[in-house]
């Protein structure tokens, strides 16, 4: 759910994301590969315009324009290891947990990685990000808790 509460945004099996809007549907978003999408999220504070970005299961991260129903970035990563989570980061940065239990961390202007967090051995579920501080805390199913630093 946008921070207005007037749109909402949801991945499918089949690769596409719909919108959905309070007075219907708002229109569907269709990522270059039909791979699930596992990941989504509205609304980064680093944009005038509305963005969302999506995560699906074979590691492929979009960065989309959702006024215009279009695909803005496509972010670059070699390891196609599944999205689970995303989280907007400071200065335009999204982060990403993923199956492998790496935390990757784009630049959403240019889709370029920034840097990769490393530390756990399974799925990466569940994180959270203090902006003011900089700080992400993430958790595994291997049992692991950790706090990391950005830079």
């Amino acid at each position: 759910v946008d921070r207005d509460g007037q749109l909402i945004i949801t991945g499918r099996e089949n690769g596409k994301v719909v919108l959905i809007a309070p007075s219907g549907p708002g229109g569907t978003l269709q990522a270059a590969s039909e791979a699930s999408v596992e990941a989504v999220l509205i609304d980064s504070p680093d944009f005038e315009v509305k963005v969302a970005a999506t995560g699906t299961v074979n590691g492929q991260v979009t960065i989309w324009d959702v006024g215009r129903q279009t695909a803005r970035v496509e972010c670059e990563d070699s390891s196609r290891t599944g999205v689970t989570r995303l989280l907007w980061g400071k200065d335009c940065t999204l982060i990403a947990g993923t199956l492998s239990g790496n935390i990757r961390v784009w630049d959403v202007r240019s889709g370029a990685l920034k840097y990769e967090l490393l530390g756990h051995r399974n799925t990466d579920p569940g994180s959270v990000y203090n902006k003011q501080k900089n700080v992400l805390l993430s958790t595994s199913e291997d049992g692991t808790v950790k706090i990391f630093n950005l830079p």
